[in-house]
C-alpha cells in the first residue's frame, strides 16, 4: 500500500484518515511508514505530529518518532524490542481517558492523563519508571446519574527486577485508595511481558476508607 487514504467509521465513534507506505513482508512481518494520520474518536479530534515508522517481525519490534495529538494533550511513544535487549519511552500530557471506555462501554468516562515513563531491560536487569497523574475525571455507570468525580497518582519504580509502586485515589464523597506496594518480577524480553515472581516474598499496604461499593 502506498500513499493510500483510508477513511473509517466503527459505530459512530469515530473515524480517521491515514497515508502510510507498507509493506507486508509475510503474516509475521511488517514495515509501516505512516505519514499522515488525522480523525476523531469518540468526539476527540486526532492527527500525527511527524511522520512515523512501525517496523515488525517475530524476532523485533521497533517504533519510532510516534507522536499523536489527541483533544488538548498528546501522546509519544518510541520503543526498540529484540530478545537481546529493550529500551521504551513514553510521555503523555492531558491525554484524553474517554477512549478506555471503547473497551468498557457499559461506564462513562471524562478527564485527562498526564503520564511520563521509561524501560530498559535486557537478559540480566530490568530497570525504569512509570509517574502517571490522574487529573480531575468524572466516573460514571449507566445506571447513575451523578458521576463520580477523582483524581489519583501512580509512582512506580523498576530496579535489580523489583517494583516499588505506590498509587493513591481520591473521589468525592471522602473516599480514597492509597496502595503501596514492592513486587518482584519476572519477565520475558520479546515479546515483552513481564509477570509477578511467585517464588520471591511481597509486601504490600491498602489504606481504603469510603463507601467503594460505588
Amino acid at each position: 500500500m502506498t500513499n493510500t487514504p483510508t477513511p473509517c467509521d466503527r459505530s459512530n465513534r469515530g473515524s480517521f484518515r491515514a497515508v502510510s507506505n507498507a509493506e507486508v513482508i509475510s503474516l509475521r512481518a511488517l514495515n509501516l511508514n505512516l505519514q499522515n494520520l488525522s480523525g476523531t474518536v469518540l468526539k476527540n479530534p486526532f492527527s500525527l505530529s511527524s511522520p512515523c515508522s512501525i517496523d515488525w517481525n517475530d524476532k523485533k519490534l521497533q517504533i519510532r518518532n510516534f507522536h499523536l495529538n489527541m483533544g488538548q494533550g498528546f501522546l509519544s511513544l518510541d520503543g526498540s524490542f529484540s530478545e537481546a535487549e529493550t529500551t521504551a519511552k513514553l510521555q503523555a500530557q492531558h491525554f484524553p481517558i474517554d477512549l478506555l471506555t471503547i473497551l468498557q462501554p457499559n461506564f462513562s468516562l471524562k478527564g485527562s492523563l498526564t503520564a511520563n515513563g521509561e524501560l530498559k531491560a535486557n537478559p540480566e536487569n530490568l530497570n525504569g519508571f512509570f509517574n502517571a497523574v490522574l487529573e480531575n475525571a468524572d466516573v460514571g455507570q449507566l445506571d447513575r446519574k451523578v458521576p463520580i468525580k477523582a483524581k489519583g497518582s501512580l509512582q512506580a519504580h523498576l530496579s535489580q527486577k523489583m517494583l516499588q509502586l505506590h498509587a493513591d485515589l481520591h473521589a468525592s464523597g471522602e473516599q480514597f485508595l492509597d496502595l503501596t506496594a514492592t513486587i518482584p518480577l519476572r519477565y520475558q524480553l520479546y515479546p515483552f511481558c513481564f509477570a509477578i515472581d511467585e517464588i520471591q516474598p511481597l509486601s504490600a499496604e491498602l489504606i481504603a476508607e469510603g463507601a467503594l461499593e460505588e
